[in-house]
């Protein structure tokens, strides 16, 4: 967002602006009645009529409740709200309006407050207040209209095609909120676009970017969701049973008209001032020209949207502040889905046996926690102990009773294998030699062994040191 000051100071005119003949000029005041506590409201064109699409409400805690456009929010984990509004804004009660934006000026601390109406057709509706939030008057502007103000001194009100503009020449203003980074500073004239009605679509992919299809074998079709611009939203992915979702960086965020690559954003300040902001990377890089009366004066290129601000002085005449506006895309989400992987378990017969990871039943994006219903077991083979790929053993199902099987081991990544092992338990044996009769024993051997592992040991040493001593094998 780049903002725009003229040399203006308390007590003086500042630049004169030059008067768009496309604007027109006449005033209507409407009946105070017909707008509840509001004490004066102008209008422009007033004779427009604007049909309005159906609403639904949806509680909000920010101050009042809110609006969603119908449709908006019909899916578990998709939704589309107001924004989380700065203590102390006033916002428009009106609820099919959008408050978008709040400036207040330097020396006498007046605010305004710009709304427009939900179904996103440019329209905007200036609220002028007393620092206490107390309503002074109010005026709406259709497209490429203007208004001065009646309250304040030398404060006019444009509205172009989706930018409208506050100037204020004898008390600068700051912007206290607007939905984009924004420069704190104070400046003669202020310009935002005006929030269009955005159509945003989720997409389920698979890993080659093709559309995924659900456990029955059918396309998972994309969502739709329609917002405006500033207004927060949330996206989820669907369980597809041995899959797993990717959730993209854009899965949650704010509505937002940017993303195309090459397309270009005007600001007319009105005075032969024009900025022209053109998107050149994904990443919301942008590049900004400055043109006095048609003649480019400056071009800066590669903008980042964090980048501070510039500031560039026309000599004797002003200063043009530079913002990149670039608020994240969201007009392309898409959760991707790859195969879960499995636990292979390698049998002490040599056979293999392949158990895929479970679905998180919540979370797409996740396994199953082993604390869920029916969560797999490794058996338990007498002899013999499950061991992960790194040699640690299972953990017992029941400490008590290893009988009932083995927890599989976390997976490190849930797209690949992870290995299972059977490792022979140690065995031990005792061969003793006794008399009989008496059983008086001669000598005890104690061996140990791998369960299922052959035993190197033989008995015809020591029965052949017996015999020397007078005693015969029996059995």
């Amino acid at each position: 967002t780049e903002i725009y000051t003229t040399n203006g100071t308390p007590g003086t005119a500042g630049t004169a602006v030059k008067t768009n003949a496309k604007y027109a000029n006449s005033v209507e005041t409407v009946d105070n009645n017909k707008r509840g506590n509001r004490e004066n409201t102008d209008s422009i064109n007033q004779r427009r009529r604007v049909k309005r699409s159906a609403i639904d409400t949806t509680k909000f805690a920010q101050n009042y409740d809110r609006k969603v456009l119908s449709g908006s929010v019909t899916n578990t984990g998709f939704s589309v709200s107001d924004p989380d509004y700065p203590s102390g804004m006033w916002i428009d009660p009106d609820k099919s309006h959008y408050s978008y934006e709040w400036v207040q000026t330097k020396y006498h601390g007046n605010q305004i407050v710009l709304s427009t109406n939900r179904t996103g057709d440019g329209i905007v509706y200036v609220t002028e207040l007393s620092p206490s939030n107390k309503v002074l008057k109010q005026y709406t502007l259709n497209q490429n209209t203007k208004v001065p103000s009646a309250v304040f001194d030398s404060t006019t009100y444009y509205n172009d095609t989706y930018y409208a503009m506050v100037e204020s020449l004898r008390d600068p203003l700051a912007v206290k909120y607007i939905v984009s980074k924004y420069d704190t500073g104070y400046y003669n004239k202020l310009s935002y676009m005006v929030p269009k009605l955005i159509t945003q679509t989720t997409y389920f992919v698979d890993k080659d970017g093709k559309q995924i299809t659900d456990s029955n074998g059918n396309p998972v079709v994309p969502y739709t969701q329609k917002g405006l611009v500033g207004q927060k939203y949330t996206t989820s992915p669907i369980l597809i049973n041995g899959y797993y979702a990717t959730a993209p960086s854009n899965s949650n965020g704010v509505m937002s008209p940017f993303g195309e690559i090459g397309a270009s954003y005007v600001k007319d300040f009105h005075d032969g001032i024009v900025v022209t902001y053109t998107q050149t990377g994904s990443d919301g890089t942008m590049s900004a020209s400055i043109a006095q009366d048609g003649k480019v004066l400056k071009t800066y290129t590669n903008i980042k949207p964090s980048d501070p601000v510039i500031k560039y002085p026309i000599i004797g005449y002003t200063t043009v502040a530079i913002k990149n506006p670039y608020i994240p895309q969201t007009s392309d989400v898409k959760y991707v889905y790859r195969k879960l992987g499995n636990w292979v378990v390698s049998n002490p017969d040599g056979s293999t046996k392949s158990i895929i990871y479970p679905n998180d039943p919540i979370d797409p994006t996740k396994i199953a926690d082993s604390s869920v219903p029916g969560y797999p077991v490794i058996d338990f083979l007498p002899g013999y102990t499950p061991k992960d790929h790194m040699g640690t053993p299972l953990v017992p199902v029941d400490p008590d009773d290893r009988t009932k099987g083995y927890i599989p081991p976390i997976p490190s990544d849930i797209g690949k294998d992870t290995t299972i092992t059977y490792t022979a338990d140690t065995q031990k044996a005792t061969v003793t030699y006794v008399v009989e009769g008496t059983g008086t024993v001669l000598h005890t051997d104690n061996l140990e062994g791998k369960s299922g592992e052959p035993i190197d040991y033989s008995t015809v040493a020591k029965l052949a040191e017996l015999k020397a001593l007078g005693y015969d094998l029996v059995t």
